[in-house]
């Protein structure tokens, strides 16, 4: 799609990923909501991975709040888009997206059930599908993406250690 309203330059249509990210998360949510009650999570697992849990999830709101008026369930590129270099995008490529996987992560380690470990697998399954139609757009529209984002985070992370 190009240029709607004047705002947006292009928009790539994932309606059964964002049907398969979304569905992943209600099933997740009524199934701890519903299940937890009946199944007693040990104590250990919650001061574990509660911790963990909530520290993602303000990293994912800080990630999104970077992202500002770019951020967009969809992948898109708007008129005058500009490139996200600063503050959690300067050392990942997709901190939010990260973020969300290890929160959504550790409440299904508390949870240890098969299907919330089925949920986090379709989860990961629509983000690494999402991620990728997202660097084929960026690498089309910002010349300098693949240099700045086109390393691993390991590798990025053996550099930040080095430093």
């Amino acid at each position: 799609m190009k240029w709607k309203n004047g705002k947006l330059k292009y928009r790539e249509n994932l309606h059964s990923i964002h049907l398969l990210y979304y569905l992943t998360i209600i099933t997740g949510v009524i199934y701890i909501i519903y299940f937890s009650s009946e199944s007693n999570i040990p104590l250990i697992k919650v001061i574990i991975f509660s911790p963990f849990s909530i520290v993602s999830l303000i990293l994912v709101l800080v990630s999104r709040r970077q992202l500002g008026i770019y951020h967009s369930p969809h992948v898109e590129i708007l008129k005058d888009h500009k490139l996200i270099t600063a503050g959690l995008y300067k050392h990942l490529d997709h901190p939010m997206y990260y973020f969300e996987t290890l929160a959504m992560a550790c409440i299904v380690f508390m949870v240890n059930n098969v299907i919330a470990y089925l949920c986090l697998s379709f989860w990961i399954a629509a983000i690494l599908i999402k991620i990728k139609y997202e660097n084929r757009l960026m690498k089309k529209e910002f010349q300098v993406y693949t240099t700045l984002f086109g390393k691993s985070w390991v590798i990025k992370l053996t550099e930040i250690i080095k430093q």
